[in-house]
């Protein structure tokens, strides 16, 4: 299982570089194929990659898309990748690779939050808008992947395991 954590300051102030690294060390184990982190102004997203699928060989997180606008990082696996590609590739969408992180961003970006009721299969996600500076963050309908959340008024910090909130 790969993981994921997010910093999202709505104060104005920096999201701390130093905040996302140590709730990502705390979940190292989750990561052996490799640690990333993403930080811009008042958004942090760090990830833990575990290779489990062929396509995650190729998959790079966190998750860019073109436009650098949207932002993100998840956990998980699709059940229905081939039928989410081929219904996002008839509404246009340009596919860059066939990771399921590829097709979940996509998704986010055809569809918004109802992007949930296109993907299934064990996933959690967060999403960051750079341009409208909103986070978004899901899981999947039974719950089975893990998504831990603390709000204190200022800062929502987000991650796959308890112990890195």
């Amino acid at each position: 299982m790969s993981g994921f954590a997010a910093l999202l300051r709505f104060d104005g102030k920096p999201a701390d570089p130093a905040t996302i690294r140590a709730m990502t060390a705390v979940m190292d184990y989750r990561g052996p194929d490799g640690i990333a982190h993403w930080n811009d102004g008042i958004a942090a997203l760090g990830h833990c990659m575990m290779h489990t699928t062929a396509e995650s060989l190729i998959e790079t997180q966190p998750l860019a898309d073109e436009s650098g606008r949207f932002r993100l990082v998840m956990d998980g696996w699709l059940a229905n990748p081939d039928e989410l590609r081929s219904e996002l590739l008839q509404r246009g969408a340009c596919l860059r690779d066939r990771s399921d992180a590829e097709l979940v961003l996509k998704a986010w970006v055809e569809w918004g939050e109802d992007c949930c009721n296109h993907i299934d299969g064990e996933w959690a996600f967060v999403i960051w808008d750079a341009q409208r500076r909103t986070g978004f963050a899901a899981r999947d309908h039974i719950g089975f992947r893990p998504l831990h959340w603390h709000w204190n008024g200022k800062r929502l910090l987000i991650a796959s395991d308890i112990n890195a909130i």
